[in-house]
């Protein structure tokens, strides 16, 4: 895998982070009927496989990355 593709694959990590803190913010909120709320439960899992299907591959191509890359997301250089 080279650069560009690793920062794609770091791009698209960070999109899908991001749909899961909004997912989680969603799923959370008991403001929302809990029927309403269940519904998007079969997307986050989907995210959710994304998210370990990306890492899984960083970890099959031997590409390293820290607990606060995961958590947190990667700091990719757009220039």
């Amino acid at each position: 895998m080279n650069e560009e593709q690793i920062k794609q694959w770091k791009e698209r990590y960070n999109e899908y982070l991001l749909r899961h803190c909004k997912a989680i913010i969603y799923l959370d909120d008991n403001k929302i009927n809990f029927a309403d709320r269940e519904k998007w439960i079969p997307k986050y899992q989907e995210i959710l496989k994304e998210l370990d299907y990306i890492l899984s591959l960083f970890d099959s191509e031997g590409i390293k990355y820290t607990n606060d890359e995961a958590l947190g997301g990667f700091n990719v250089d757009n220039n």
